[in-house]
């Protein structure tokens, strides 16, 4: 089992085994052209409603060059619908602010909204981080005003177990046991 010390980055571990396919969606390495597709998620208002806002132009700028190099024990995949090239949206998995949980995260254009894509992303992660990583837990943390993202995360079976405040905003801690 990889602990959050151990992370995600040592070559034939999670770089490969979290890229994978569903019926609608591809998840993948981030790519070099996917770069202005990531700084327009980190822009846009709608997408960073609930995690602090809209980023600066160069904040965005390093979030999409942090998202195509894996590091810092964390990784993040595109998220693809088959088929096509354009970035839907974005996964991430790392260590949780407690320092003892990893967590997933996730971001997704507005035009993917409400049609179940994300949640099959997700979904297909949390179906390889026990078999393919040997985790046993992963959680997730979203404002508790955020309807959409506490359904997802419902919907691919975490529950939640904490509510506190963090970001000057209540935020709500889901997990599964997988």
């Amino acid at each position: 089992m990889l602990a959050v010390s151990e992370g995600f980055t040592r070559e034939g571990d999670a770089m490969t085994v979290l890229e994978f396919s569903t019926p609608r969606c591809r998840v993948d390495r981030v790519l070099p052209e996917d770069q202005v597709a990531i700084v327009a998620l980190y822009l846009d208002p709608a997408v960073r409603r609930y995690l602090g806002g809209p980023s600066s132009p160069e904040r965005a700028a390093e979030g999409a060059n942090a998202a195509m190099q894996d590091k810092d024990r964390s990784c993040a995949r595109a998220v693809r619908l088959v088929g096509e090239e354009n970035l839907a949206g974005l996964l991430f998995l790392g260590p949780h602010h407690d320092g003892i949980d990893i967590e997933v995260s996730y971001c997704f254009a507005p035009t993917y909204w409400g049609k179940g894509i994300a949640s099959e992303a997700v979904s297909g992660l949390m179906q390889r981080v026990n078999r393919d990583l040997g985790l046993r837990r992963v959680v997730a943390e979203t404002q508790k005003d955020n309807e959409a993202s506490r359904k997802l995360l419902e919907t691919v079976g975490m529950r939640p177990i904490r509510e506190l405040v963090r970001f000057g905003a209540p935020q709500i801690i889901y997990a599964i046991e997988v």
